[in-house]
């Protein structure tokens, strides 16, 4: 059987343990003759598909019944691994199935399956059959002979996370006890192990509110993890910062419930950090103003953008907060950006949602993007540092002691060149300003360069600085909770037909808060998405939620309106104030048959508008943009395409953009000027057929890369940049074009740049397979396979994708990685993001490392 390549190379060839390793390997990998060999090497090395097709094709030669439920289990596991939690639940259950018919089988004989069944459910966030498959695996090991003591230690373990999540602490802390006597009898006292369940202990206690209990808890994780990893190991790092957030805890309680003003030990403890910089010309500065007396602070922000000067404001029990509203009885976190008040006009919160207290002062807060804003304890200051005498600080207009560090970090990335690695500055009575640097470490690196100043008073705020404190007129006196969305029922798409109506149930899931009595109305607007054809479906019956009813569900009656297939979400407005109420978009079908089953006669779609939606009208016009605005021109069989080029230097490289669904380069020409000046990059972003300009095209896979292919053609022989100077960049839809091109270029022999891809698709025709629902069974091959393509794709590879993409999983960038032969891939999967809200300080830091360690 001839299926696997495997070469082994030495990197010390006088290494004799390594010459040992390499012919052990070799003696047993040359040894396999089996299907289930093959399977378990490929589940030992990770490789979760090809070890899946093994363990199936295992199934079919072994005769052993025993065996089939043993190859069953671990085919649970493989699958498990791939996220496909359907098919490991039917594993497992065949694997208990087959052992349930064998005689002679002890209990323990299925704890590890009914364990691995709990893994596999826990891991789908089932809580409830996670919990009730540990218990049987549980009672499993109890009742026989226990010969794997870690992983009945692992069972209880298991069981305390799902207690814990319960907010059942006492449960919790009885089962992580339980794991902690198995683990400290069979394991040496400073193992790994034993301090990720000190740091588990830490964290149920921290939970139930026992802040003393968790701090010991978590030096003791520290403790262990000093001797046992090494400093740089991640185990580490999050354990000691679980310990110093529990220490900053119990210090800020302890401040705020025995201090009366701002005093100065108070204020010393305190910093807000963790702001990284690309580029020096864009420092990160925080202004932090915090008036414990009339609780309430302010925080000013001036980050990695350049008009990013955004203005935090904190107050508690704001004025004109109605009686008996969530944003009277505790804090409430106002946002503005003046640069762009639009963008944060709604970003108003209580502090059950998403900020978090202890006792009458916040603790942390989250942007709407998910990421934590969280106020961290002032790290002990080195004893070496040199007093460079009195220093003017311009932030604060005032003269200041300045201490710097011996330490020097020479900044060579961003041009900042040699400075101290810490500088501190303070007057007598309290800090005032600290900056930070890092050196840039290896290729796939930047700088660091972060200033933090402390605008603060330690007896109370003067009477001139009042003004500070000061809403701005577009916020509102008081203010609910603008994040909230909808609970729908059913999930699924509608159909409506001429004959007959569908329906829905919706209630909001939280009250509307800005005033008691206000209404909030609900609206369903059309949103472009990869089913809108331009029409509209269905029309829908008014829905009011007051302070009475919205936790009673409404029905919503969806009425033909026209035949299409449409995609909507819905929206709420509130006293005036539209706030961020929103769910997902949902399809409404307008077609002929049964109204809310399916379609037949007359379907809603044709396959080109489903898969190709485009802005109507054109976001750009001839001479809407005369400084970006060319034409690539016709080659005779294909009309002169319009692009734009944002043309900063011949000598830096060119990103040939292709971008997503529903836009046109009009909508994407803003964020790309910004990306060109910020990465100091070329970009030339060309039209599709049928968008914009391009009205006398049709899109299909054909007509794009043909645009795609003039678009290079273009770049090499009139814009004249060399083939390896060239980047091309994919975006969703666009990842096909894209991928294809740089494919067909590496095939025949030609360099390229770079590739880079956010939220690809393995497979066009499978991904709108998905997507269409009962309209799936219509489509054929209709567009780009990304698998096949990246398999030859040996260049600099860069994928970005949203963990909370829904439509376009991760999964398919994690596949077209693994896939992908080349030695410089990276991927980056970012939390809290979707399809198309990817955090833009998120994608500057990923394309400036990538093109720095690639192209500089």
């Amino acid at each position: 059987m001839n299926m696997w390549n495997i070469e082994l190379k030495l990197i010390d060839s006088n290494d004799k343990q390594l010459n040992h390793l390499k012919q052990y390997l070799k003696k047993s990998i040359m040894g396999l003759t089996s299907a289930l060999d093959f399977a378990r090497y490929m589940h030992l090395s990770g490789n979760w598909e090809q070890a899946e097709y093994f363990y199936k094709r295992s199934l079919e030669t072994e005769k052993i019944p025993y065996r089939h439920a043993v190859i069953y289990n671990d085919l649970g596991l493989v699958q498990t691994e791939l996220k496909d939690y359907k098919e490991a639940e039917k594993s497992y259950k065949e694997s208990c199935k087959i052992k349930e018919a064998c005689q002679d089988l002890e209990n323990k004989d299925f704890a590890s399956t009914y364990n691995n069944m709990g893994i596999a459910y826990y891991q789908a966030r089932d809580l409830t059959r996670a919990e009730e498959h540990f218990k049987k695996a549980l009672e499993a090991y109890t009742t026989e002979s226990q010969e794997n003591q870690e992983l009945l230690a692992a069972i209880y373990h298991k069981r305390a996370t799902i207690y814990s999540e319960k907010d059942d602490y006492e449960n919790a802390l009885e089962c992580i006890e339980q794991c902690w006597k198995i683990r400290s009898q069979i394991l040496p006292s400073i193992h790994s192990t034993l301090a990720i369940t000190y740091n588990c202990v830490a964290n149920i206690y921290y939970q139930k509110g026992s802040l003393k209990e968790a701090i010991r808890y978590a030096a003791k994780a520290v403790d262990i993890d000093k001797q046992a990893v090494s400093d740089n190991h991640p185990q580490i790092k999050i354990h000691k910062q679980n310990l110093e957030f529990f220490k900053l805890l119990i210090l800020s309680l302890n401040q705020c419930l025995c201090q009366k003003g701002f005093p100065q030990q108070f204020q010393a403890t305190m910093n807000i950090s963790g702001l990284q910089i690309y580029d020096p010309s864009v420092q990160g500065v925080l202004y932090l103003l915090y008036d414990y007396t009339n609780l309430r602070a302010r925080l000013d922000i001036q980050g990695w953008r350049a008009k990013q000067n955004e203005t935090y404001m904190i107050k508690y029990k704001p004025e004109g907060a109605e009686s008996g509203s969530p944003a009277a009885n505790d804090y409430t976190i106002f946002n503005f950006n003046p640069d762009y008040p639009e963008t944060t006009k709604n970003d108003c919160w209580y502090s059950t949602n998403p900020m978090k207290s202890v006792g009458p002062f916040p603790m942390a807060w989250y942007d709407k993007t998910g990421n934590q804003f969280e106020i961290k304890p002032w790290f002990p200051l080195p004893s070496n540092l040199i007093n460079k005498g009195d220093e003017w600080v311009p932030e604060l207009e005032i003269n200041a002691v300045r201490y710097d560090s011996p330490e020097i970090c020479n900044l060579k990335r961003t041009g900042i060149g040699n400075v101290p690695c810490l500088s501190y500055f303070e007057t007598t009575d309290r800090p005032v300003k600290l900056i930070q640097a890092r050196a840039a470490v290896g290729s796939y690196d930047s700088d660091s360069y972060t200033t933090t100043v402390f605008l603060s008073f330690v007896n109370g705020i003067p009477a001139k600085s009042e003004a500070l404190f000061n809403l701005p007129n577009q916020w509102p006196s008081y203010c609910g909770n603008a994040n909230a969305g909808f609970t729908i029922e059913p999930q699924r798409g509608f159909v409506v037909t001429p004959e007959g109506q569908d329906h829905l149930t919706l209630k909001l899931n939280s009250p509307p808060v800005r005033s008691l009595g206000d209404q909030v109305k609900v609206e369903f607007k059309l949103n472009p998405s990869w089913y809108y054809n331009g029409t509209k479906c269905a029309t829908f019956n008014p829905i009011t939620f007051t302070s009475d009813n919205w936790q009673i569900p409404q029905q919503v009656d969806m009425t033909f309106a026209d035949y299409g297939c449409c995609s909507y979400v819905m929206t709420a407005t509130s006293g005036g104030y539209e706030w961020q109420y929103q769910y997902s978009a949902f399809v409404v079908y307008g077609c002929e048959g049964e109204a809310g089953y399916g379609c037949k006669g007359k379907y809603p779609c044709g396959v080109n508008n489903f898969l190709y939606p485009r802005p109507n009208p054109a976001h750009y016009s001839a001479t809407s943009h005369p400084n970006y605005l060319i034409w690539i021109p016709s080659n005779g069989s294909i009309p002169s395409i319009p692009c734009f080029y944002f043309h900063l230097s011949q000598t830096r490289p060119l990103i040939i953009w292709s971008h997503g669904n529903g836009c046109d380069i009009g909508t994407m020409a803003p964020l790309l000027q910004f990306l060109s000046q910020q990465l100091h990059v070329n970009i030339l972003i060309y039209e599709y057929p049928g968008y914009g300009l391009c009205t006398n095209e049709i899109p299909s896979e054909e007509t794009i890369n043909q645009h795609t292919q003039q678009a290079y053609h273009f770049a090499r022989n009139h814009l004249h940049y060399s083939p390896d100077r060239i980047v091309f960049y994919g975006h969703s839809i666009g990842s096909g074009t894209a991928c294809m091109m740089v494919a067909s270029l590496l095939q025949k022999g030609i360099s390229v740049g770079g590739l880079i891809l956010q939220s690809p698709y393995k497979s066009l025709t499978e991904l709108v397979k998905q997507k269409a629902g009962v309209f799936s069974f219509f489509i054929r091959h209709i567009g780009w396979n990304n698998f096949n393509s990246m398999q030859i794709i040996t260049c600099p590879v860069l994928f970005l994708h949203g963990k909370q993409d829904d439509l376009i999983s991760y999964d398919n960038s994690v596949a077209l990685y693994n896939v992908c032969p080349s030695h410089k891939k990276h991927i980056i999967l970012i939390d809290n993001a979707d399809h198309n809200t990817i955090n833009l300080q998120v994608i500057l830091q990923h394309l400036g490392r990538f093109l720095h360690a690639y192209l500089h």
